[in-house]
């Protein structure tokens, strides 16, 4: 065997050993992951809204009518709803949880993922997302942007916009639903 397929063998063994070896750990620590994950979620729902209703994740394939930024959905017994947005500020991947009541109110906002301005994603004490608490939908213009974070408090109120439009969307098309049969 020339020095040139030794050398291709030897460097597929070595692939197929690490890719084997990867797939164990992977194996061994997906459901840890997953576990983990759906934990961070709940917390983070009991954080945006604040109740001892149970809730379930709405397959939010279903509703052809939602704006594009929304990613996840869940639907509390009590009304509400918790809603996760993915949009832009001054950078690209905004990441906000926001959970709104049966009334259509803000119980609560939460940046998850962000590049963004320290002060509106809650790297910093301040979190922006409590200026929204209590508000409607139609009165998320009206909270003030923090100087010098135009383009992120911007596209911080556009994930909430799109967060109330969704819910709206949501309890729009449950009466529709029910009356067919289905629930």
């Amino acid at each position: 065997m020339n020095k040139t397929a030794k050398s291709i063998v030897v460097l597929t063994v070595i692939s197929l050993v690490v890719a084997v070896a990867l797939a164990g750990v992977n194996a061994f620590t997906a459901p840890m992951i997953e576990a983990a994950e759906k934990e961070a979620t709940r917390q983070a729902l009991a954080e945006v809204y604040p109740s001892e209703a149970n809730f379930d994740q709405l397959d939010i394939s279903k509703y052809s009518s939602l704006p594009t930024t929304v990613t996840e959905a869940y639907s509390f017994e009590d009304g509400g709803y918790v809603v996760k947005v993915s949009t832009s500020g001054f950078n690209a991947g905004l990441v906000v949880i926001c959970g709104i009541d049966a009334e259509g109110k803000i119980t609560g906002a939460k940046c998850l993922a962000s590049g963004e301005t320290e002060s509106i994603t809650g790297k910093r004490e301040y979190t922006y997302g409590e200026s929204f608490v209590g508000v409607s939908g139609s009165a998320i213009d009206g909270v003030n942007a923090i100087s010098g974070a135009t383009y992120t408090s911007n596209g911080y109120k556009k994930a909430l916009k799109d967060a109330v439009a969704a819910t709206e969307i949501f309890g729009a098309a449950e009466p529709e639903a029910k009356e067919g049969g289905v629930a």
